[in-house]
């Protein structure tokens, strides 16, 4: 569902963000009136995106992303940790008041992994509610994978499409033709799930990586076979990032990254070499990693990299897209 937002004031700077386009104006007169805000409530990040769409091209105001890790230790019918619980409100908090001074007028918030499996889900989704100033959903794996799938699918028109979301705690594959999704399989893998199962180390050991290993090898047993004609697309924070690593680029660039093509050799060599160093390390080595993402990041890389191989693919287009962005054109009404 999407809400109407009554137009007011709110004090409190705006969250930074990873890629800005456009900041709303401090002064009232002049500020930014947006139509749309969706807001994805993910294992690992919450996203914000605040859009004008007067017509069939929405106008981006705002594209946040902020690491919260909500599915901290959830695992299966876990509670949710209280420190990922505080940082996650502290980002919703934030997000409201920006909603608010840009004069959002429908809004879209949801929650998928990590709070479809969450022990105490319900009283946290309604003190981050009350938090953030509008309901938040928590919406099911095939929900999620339709809106996802709706966001490529828009953008990349292509016969036949595999789509991949790697997410923090479940990763979602999308099998369409055109704009209708023919099937869709929730694996029980993400980065942060695989991580916190496995590894201690830092960097990880033989012993917790092999364990990682067959972990990914396990799930992907259970994904259909494809057409030869086949396009893949990979969606959210870990395919964008592992794009942004490839290009070495000194801070994230949405511009350089949402389309590029990244090749599989470029993957393995990535995920090979971030394996062997610390998640400090990382961050030096390539600024545009988030650190809090560090930690992960090598076995985002290499489900990404097993799902290649799976399917004997050569390449995968990056998509800046998901969830968020299915939200936002369902708002507008395609």
């Amino acid at each position: 569902p999407c809400y109407k937002m009554e137009r007011g004031r709110t004090s409190g700077a705006a969250p930074r963000g990873r890629d800005v386009l456009l900041e709303p104006h401090p002064n009232d007169r002049e500020r930014v009136l947006a139509k749309f805000a969706t807001i994805d409530l993910g294992t690992n990040t919450v996203l914000l995106l605040i859009a004008n769409a007067e017509g069939k091209s929405p106008t981006i105001i705002a594209d946040r992303a902020a690491i919260t890790r909500i599915g901290q230790g959830v695992g299966e019918g876990g509670a949710l940790a209280p420190e990922a619980v505080e940082r996650t409100l502290a980002v919703l908090k934030t997000y409201g008041e920006e909603i608010r001074r840009a004069g959002v007028e429908r809004v879209a918030a949801v929650g998928t992994a990590a709070l479809r499996r969450a022990s105490d889900a319900p009283a946290f989704v309604a003190r981050a509610s009350e938090v953030l100033g509008f309901p938040i959903e928590v919406i099911s794996a095939d929900r999620e994978a339709e809106l996802t799938y709706r966001s490529v699918a828009r953008e990349f028109p292509v016969p036949n499409a595999i789509v991949i979301d790697i997410g923090g705690g479940s990763t979602e594959v999308i099998f369409g033709r055109g704009k209708e999704i023919v099937n869709k399989v929730s694996l029980d893998i993400g980065s942060v799930g695989l991580f916190e199962r496995y590894v201690r180390s830092d960097p990880p050991s033989h012993a917790e990586w092999g364990k990682v290993l067959n972990a990914i090898e396990d799930a992907l047993v259970d994904l259909p076979e494809i057409s030869d004609d086949a396009v893949a697309f990979g969606v959210a924070g870990t395919v964008t990032s592992v794009a942004a690593m490839v290009l070495e680029l000194p801070v994230y660039n949405r511009a350089k990254v949402h389309g590029m093509v990244l090749e599989h050799y470029h993957i393995a060599n990535l995920g090979a070499r971030i394996l062997s160093m610390t998640a400090a390390e990382r961050v030096k080595t390539y600024p545009a990693l988030e650190d809090k993402r560090a930690d992960v990041i090598p076995v985002g890389t290499r489900i990404l990299q097993n799902f290649l191989e799976h399917y004997f693919l050569d390449d995968i287009h990056v998509a800046d897209l998901g969830v968020r962005w299915g939200l936002l054109y369902e708002l507008m009404g395609e």
